[in-house]
């Protein structure tokens, strides 16, 4: 098999030419797009269970840490254009699930990822306020920690002819800055990197090279322990010093 064709880059001008062409069955991107969606000043109450001990804004015993947890992206409406030609203002409900903790002490070691104390999202709002003001290398701290989710619409341009799906993903995220305002809610921004693309399965003729025929594997040799041994046997005892032999 010398003249095997294999996947991979070759020199410009030097690909062979196809010698079939088939039909296959693929999905087809018809548009793909993306943005980056900055949300500022979103604001949250704080529950009750955090009054009143974090509702001083902007105190300087006062850190406020969030956390993105899901985020869901999907299509609830579409509208022709008028110019046709099969593109569409595609409109997407994106919601955002966030983990919030503010606490009120004088020492802030560590981040919010190492805390490890954010519960199973439920569907729900979860609130918790930890009861009693806790001792911590002799200083007072108290948290409290809650769910919050907001939602927004995005309207974008596509080519998403009848027969297509659109898919609407948020690969990337951020959560902050955030500051504590005197209404007592909390207030951050949101960074989210959205990627949008309308599709369809088909059957396409490409050109072709016939079927993909396997490699050999590059086997990868297991380490094997010394053998023999450097200290295969005990080692041999050495005569005293003269002059040091217990007597």
């Amino acid at each position: 098999m010398t003249n095997q064709i294999i996947p991979g880059p070759c020199a410009p001008g030097r690909c062979p030419p196809p010698t079939e062409i088939v039909c296959i069955k693929t999905e087809k991107v018809y548009d793909f797009c993306f943005q980056v969606e900055r949300r500022n000043n979103v604001c949250f109450s704080l529950p009750e269970s955090c009054l009143p001990e974090m509702c001083v804004p902007n105190d300087a015993h006062h850190k406020v840490w969030c956390k993105i947890k899901e985020v869901n992206c999907e299509e609830i409406s579409r509208e022709p254009l008028s110019s046709g030609g099969g593109f569409f203002n595609v409109t997407f409900l994106i919601t955002v699930k966030v983990w919030f903790k503010i606490c009120k002490h004088k020492w802030f070691r560590g981040d919010f990822e190492e805390d490890g104390d954010e519960k199973e999202y439920d569907g729900g709002d979860y609130e918790e306020m930890e009861g009693e003001w806790k001792e911590r290398e002799g200083l007072k701290h108290k948290c409290c920690k809650f769910w919050r989710t907001f939602s927004f619409t995005k309207t974008v341009t596509l080519c998403s002819p009848e027969g297509t799906e659109t898919q609407c993903e948020i690969p990337s995220y951020s959560c902050g800055p955030c500051v504590l305002t005197q209404d007592h809610k909390v207030c951050c921004t949101f960074i989210l990197c959205i990627l949008v693309q309308a599709k369809a399965e088909v059957k396409l003729l490409v050109p072709a090279y016939g079927f993909c025929v396997p490699a050999e594997c590059v086997e990868v040799s297991p380490e094997f322990p010394e053998c023999p041994p450097e200290n295969l046997f005990p080692p041999q005892c050495l005569p005293p010093v003269a002059g040091t032999k217990n007597e």
